[in-house]
């Protein structure tokens, strides 16, 4: 399916905002005003898949989703929040990535865009919250359009079962997914759970973080960092993985989006 985040490998029949000259642009403008901006995460995702998880099914379902309606796809920004500090990860915080998003869907109204879909493959709390941050400003700068906000996992009733489960993480759902969409960047199952012996019994997402400094005053915010002892960030098990488990939630994500995209368009705005 092509290089890393697949942004400039070929995707018949979507429509990719970056591979297209102004000349096209104005033509497909004409057709469609509705875009996804795929964002994604740079952070590891243990010994055996790639940095770009994130940004690779982010990028794919929203490939998927112009297949089927013709919306545009811009391309993905892998940069977000994930607060880890493993090797791997480089963050922006999270009111940069608010403010980048804002003015990613403010640059894109002004060209005539009036559906502007935030798909994040990164659903960290963070994250989430960031994205959900953009929207009012976004608003503003462009009171016409009709914003959406997406974290990924929230598309598939599968990877929803598979999280009530405690699977967050690099488990068998990311590890699925990227079997199917890139199987060439999966590590061999010799490196699945190295150093993530914990992975299986994980309360939340965010049990990696210990509070280093509370206070019995409430109007002190606590100080958060990761634990010491967390060599790895795999919550969950990827042992049950299979390319048809990908596929099936991949499918899934797409069907739900393209839904998304119609209930948007039928609401008089192309």
């Amino acid at each position: 399916m092509g290089e890393a985040a697949g942004e400039f490998s070929g995707s018949d029949g979507a429509r990719l905002w970056g591979r297209m000259t102004v000349e096209e642009l104005r033509e497909r403008l004409k057709e469609t005003q509705t875009a996804i901006i795929p964002t994604g995460c740079t952070e590891q995702h243990g010994y055996h898949l790639p940095i770009l998880v994130d940004s690779i099914t982010a990028y794919e379902v929203a490939v998927g989703t112009s297949k089927a309606t013709g919306c545009f796809v811009l391309p993905p920004l892998h940069y977000s929040f994930s607060g880890g500090g493993l090797p791997g990860t480089v963050d922006l915080s999270p009111g940069l990535t608010a403010a980048v998003l804002t003015e990613l869907g403010g640059s894109l109204a002004r060209q005539g865009v009036r559906n502007i879909i935030l798909l994040h493959g990164h659903c960290g709390t963070e994250s989430i919250q960031a994205h959900r941050e953009a929207i009012p400003m976004l608003y503003r700068l462009a009171p016409e359009a009709h914003l959406a906000t997406v974290p990924i996992y929230k598309l598939s009733q599968t990877w929803r079962a598979a999280v009530q489960e405690k699977d967050y993480h690099a488990g068998f759902i990311e590890t699925s997914l990227i079997l199917y969409l890139r199987p060439e960047l999966v590590k061999d199952r010799s490196k699945w759970l190295v150093d993530a012996q914990d992975a299986k019994a994980l309360p939340d997402q965010d049990a990696w973080a210990e509070t280093v400094y509370e206070s019995q005053n409430e109007l002190v915010v606590p100080f958060r960092r990761m634990k010491s002892h967390v060599k790895i960030g795999v919550w969950g098990d990827p042992g049950c993985s299979t390319t048809a488990l990908g596929e099936k939630v991949f499918d899934e994500c797409v069907a739900a989006m393209v839904t998304l995209v119609e209930d948007m368009q039928a609401s008089g705005k192309l």
